[in-house]
């Protein structure tokens, strides 16, 4: 029987649910805002099956292989104007699409509602595409992915690492037409602050929030990150990522779920066949080109990764970095983000004070001289890699 005694144990997977014989294993939301299993002890047949499909108990380990990076993005404008980042995860749907397969991705189908779904066309794929930055409930996704590979169908899972690790621990073997796609992840923020945050918005602004499009390309433009929310009278308001108070407090770290800080995933060799990434930093021959539309680090992390990047290469335009290049710029590659000091401290005032004096308190809410002080700091980056730039150069 699973019972969870540390909550830095739990990255809220589902494999347990979905692995259990008796179905007595639910999810409950706690008071953060993150969701645990919890036991009916009555059905319970103490099987164990539960423990043994846990990703964090039993931590999957990935075979040899000479793990490969690139720099890449969709030769296709439209498709680039329509993605996060580079737009290769679009190349990934097709290229299982076409060998007749199926997609499980994740969607929003409200503004507090983030979920897996299954599509076998490209018109069901779209709602798939993009960033989400909640945590995706799984239901009963990893069984119906057991189901179609059972009726020797391709499938392409993507996911969070951890999700990506729970469907290896329950499907329990290798099954030769399952492609897995792990994002690059920051964590998972909790759903309490973000419904508190949509009520001061739609307070704020007198209008009921229906959809967020968390990075929006203002102007067909990758960077900088922007997020717009849309309202139910057709209007919307865009800010860029640090500018947007939920978004500030995500980046900080400051209301991530407790695995997360601890992540045995966030770590190379990565879990999926293949991993993508926004590749900010990048600074190769690719950039001009691209005209800042948007450019994906890929990891290619197995042999049947391997094989689908070469089918989709061609679509691209890419080039091989080193594993120090891509490190360097994408740190949540191989790192788990670092716990917030004042994190529990964050958590009683939640509960006792209205969102903006919280938001103050936090500095999730800028003045103009911090705003001032965070742009003197991206010049500073930018001067910094430049510098490191000419140096190898000259090496």
């Amino acid at each position: 029987m699973i019972e969870i005694k540390d909550k830095s144990m739990c990255c809220g997977c589902e494999a347990c649910v979905n692995i259990c014989p008796q179905n007595c294993i639910t999810m409950k939301e706690d008071e953060e805002g993150f969701r645990y299993p919890q036991i009916n002890k009555e059905k319970c047949i103490n099987c164990g099956l539960c423990n043994k499909a846990c990703p964090l108990q039993n931590e999957v380990k990935k075979s040899k292989f000479m793990t490969k990076y690139y720099a890449a993005y969709n030769k296709s404008d439209k498709i680039l104007s329509k993605s996060s980042s580079g737009g290769m995860f679009w190349l990934l749907v097709k290229y299982i699409l076409e060998k007749r397969g199926v997609i499980y991705g994740v969607i929003q189908d409200s503004t507090y509602n983030v979920k897996f779904t299954r599509a076998k066309t490209e018109k069901e794929c779209i709602s798939i595409r993009k960033s989400k930055y909640l945590q995706a409930r799984v239901n009963d996704t990893y069984l119906k992915v057991k189901e179609d590979l059972k009726n020797n169908k391709y499938v392409l899972f993507s996911g969070t690492p951890c999700q990506v690790a729970a469907l290896y621990k329950f499907l329990d073997k290798d099954y030769e037409k399952l492609y897995t796609v792990d994002v690059v992840c920051h964590g998972v923020p909790s759903m309490s602050v973000y419904r508190k945050y949509i009520k001061y918005i739609e307070k704020k602004y007198k209008k009921r929030v229906i959809n967020i499009n968390w990075r929006d390309k203002i102007k067909g433009k990758w960077g900088p990150n922007h997020v717009t929310i849309l309202f139910d009278d057709g209007s919307s308001v865009s800010t860029i990522s640090l500018n947007n108070l939920f978004q500030r407090g995500f980046l900080y770290n400051i209301y991530l779920r407790p695995s997360c800080y601890k992540c045995i995933y966030a770590k190379i060799p990565r879990i999926g066949d293949l991993s993508l990434a926004d590749f900010w930093g990048y600074d190769g021959n690719l950039k001009k080109k691209n005209k800042n539309k948007g450019i994906s680090a890929v990891i290619v992390s197995s042999k049947k990764g391997e094989k689908a990047f070469e089918e989709i290469k061609k679509d691209t335009n890419y080039h091989s970095v080193s594993k120090e290049y891509l490190t360097l710029r994408s740190r949540h590659v191989y790192i788990h983000p670092e716990e917030y000091k004042n994190r529990n401290q964050f958590y009683r005032d939640f509960y006792n004070m209205p969102y903006e004096k919280l938001c103050k308190k936090y500095k999730l809410k800028l003045s103009l001289l911090d705003k001032q002080k965070e742009q003197i700091n991206k010049w500073l980056i930018t001067i910094k890699n430049k510098i490191v730039k000419i140096v190898k150069g000259r090496k």
